[in-house]
């Protein structure tokens, strides 16, 4: 996906093969991917039509979250994500093996290397993007061919964007002007002289978290994050990068006038494309795109914000207690949340929102009024409060709090909806009706809802095309599935009654109000 031509990346190349099967589909964990066999397959389908010279790049992109390996890697690795990178492996293999047997004179120049690592949980960040630790920066870069002596291995710090002026040197072909990096050769034969240093940036807290970006710049010694709090480490004795030497020191101030230089006439941080929904969707799967915006006003270079070191735990912990939560465990999230040290305002309506899905309504209440002492116009705060309020029966107060997150956003449907169920509860249903009928576009439970009002009032014909709009997962849920039953039973269509009540009993086979409905359904037969 990320690779898409219309990024502009097929500039150049006489043929571009970006045709993957988009398997992505909504609320779905898959997305567009070929897997590195079928890449290979078609490399090489390319390769029997290719001149002597050829110029070939290849891209797998298997090594990815989520990790998904195929036999035998699933099984003989520790880890799908390792397994991921063996059958990576072997498949550039089999590449490598299929040039030589066409091209047997070693004289193809082959480069392999990566455009970042994954963190896999190291400084609480699951994947890559959000930190400029070297568990995501640190990459493998592999050279061979002509002009390149065989086993030697450099230790110097090289940039990947190194790699451009490196190949046209070794191809005997003037550099374009103004490219970043520079030639690899003085590192093989001891001949280097200046200093390397890599730049290093991130801004997707910026544009997709609401945190400060990171900048860094990374000496063979050294790496210095520009960051609302700054950070060096000692690379040759903390490789981890677990203690911060601080932002006094000399060399702290050596590496940020640097990074200051690098970043001269550079262009303004905006963003360059908005994808249209889809394509928004798949690249948030991915992990690429959230949805919203970052903070305003920051120049390239300027920090400032929340600062990720402490904005990637809490969003880290949002995530676990979200699966938590999906999964039906929310009193395991809830308490996984309470063990978290910090008690500011993001971690208060994270544990507010699990307390609720757990019932434990009274601390949803305090948890989220905690919140808003910080905010009072916080709409997360205020609708984890309503929903407190509603599960405590306290309803006027939950209607108030809802109202107040309408007003903050009227296009939301969730207070709108809850707004509708209360209106039920005091069988004001015209009410009811009109608050789920402005929620439809954005919420199912709007149209289940409103669909066993139309039920009870005789008109099956439109509430059956509502639901035909409603996801059937949606339908299938407990709370969808007792209301819809109950409005069959209303309306006297027992048939329609047993046909849901049945299908929801396989679902929910030990729910003790549906053995009620099926009890009272027994004895109306």
């Amino acid at each position: 996906m990320v690779l898409d031509r219309s990024y502009g990346l097929a500039r150049g190349f006489d043929h571009y093969d970006d045709a993957v099967s988009d398997r992505f589909a909504a609320g779905d964990d898959g997305f567009a991917e070929r897997t590195a066999d079928r890449v290979v397959d078609a490399a090489l389908a390319w390769l029997a039509t290719a001149d002597d010279r050829f110029f070939l790049w290849v891209h797998l992109f298997d090594p990815h979250a989520s990790y998904d390996p195929p036999a035998p890697y699933a099984d003989r690795y520790a880890t799908p994500y390792l397994g991921e990178i063996a059958f990576a492996d072997a498949q550039i293999g089999r590449l490598r093996a299929a040039i030589e047997a066409r091209w047997p004179d070693d004289g193809t120049l082959t480069i392999v290397t990566s455009d970042h690592g994954e963190s896999l949980g190291e400084h609480w960040e699951s994947s890559h993007a959000l930190t400029l630790y070297d568990a995501t920066q640190r990459v493998p870069l592999a050279m061979s061919g002509p002009g390149l002596p065989r086993g030697q291995v450099v230790s110097s710090l090289v940039r990947l964007a190194d790699v451009a002026p490196t190949v046209l040197a070794l191809l005997g072909i003037e550099p374009a002007p103004g490219l970043d990096g520079a030639d690899l050769r003085p590192l093989l034969d001891g001949s280097e002289t200046e200093e390397r240093l890599a730049y290093l940036e991130t801004l997707v807290p910026h544009f997709d978290f609401e945190m400060s970006p990171l900048y860094g710049i990374r000496s063979q010694e050294f790496k210095y994050i520009r960051a609302p709090e700054p950070e060096l480490y000692d690379m040759r004795r903390d490789p981890a990068e677990v203690h911060n030497l601080g932002a006094l020191r000399i060399e702290a101030e050596r590496l940020d006038h640097a990074l200051s230089e690098r970043l001269k006439g550079g262009r303004p941080i905006v963003a360059s494309q908005i994808p249209d929904e889809q394509r928004k969707a798949q690249l948030e799967s991915l992990g690429y795109v959230m949805d919203s915006q970052g903070p305003d006003g920051l120049a390239l270079g300027e920090v400032g914000g929340l600062d990720p070191k402490r904005g990637v735990p809490l969003f880290t912990l949002g995530r676990r207690a979200s699966r938590f939560i999906d999964a039906g465990r929310a009193p395991e999230a809830l308490a996984m949340l309470r063990e978290f040290e910090g008690n500011g305002p993001l971690v208060e309506i994270m544990r507010a929102d699990a307390a609720n899905h757990a019932g434990e309504f009274v601390a949803a209440e305090a948890f989220a009024r905690s919140a808003l002492a910080s905010d009072e116009a916080d709409s997360d705060a205020l609708f984890f409060l309503a929903k407190a309020l509603e599960g405590q029966q306290r309803l006027d107060e939950a209607a108030e709090h809802y109202a107040k997150v309408l007003a903050l956003d009227p296009e939301l449907a969730a207070p709108a909806v809850a707004l509708g169920r209360l209106a039920e509860a005091k069988n004001d249903r015209g009410k009811a009706r009109l608050y789920y009928s402005e929620a439809l576009s954005g919420s199912d439970e709007a149209g289940w809802r409103l669909a066993a009002l139309l039920l009870e009032d005789g008109d099956a014909e439109t509430a059956e095309r509502l639901l035909d709009q409603v996801a059937p997962e949606a339908q299938a849920s407990l709370p969808a599935a007792l209301r819809l039953v109950q409005a069959e039973m209303t309306a006297q269509r027992t048939s329609q009654a047993l046909t849901r009540l049945e299908a929801a009993l396989v679902a929910h086979p030990g729910d003790p109000n549906l053995r009620a409905l099926e009890r009272a359904l027994s004895g109306s037969r």
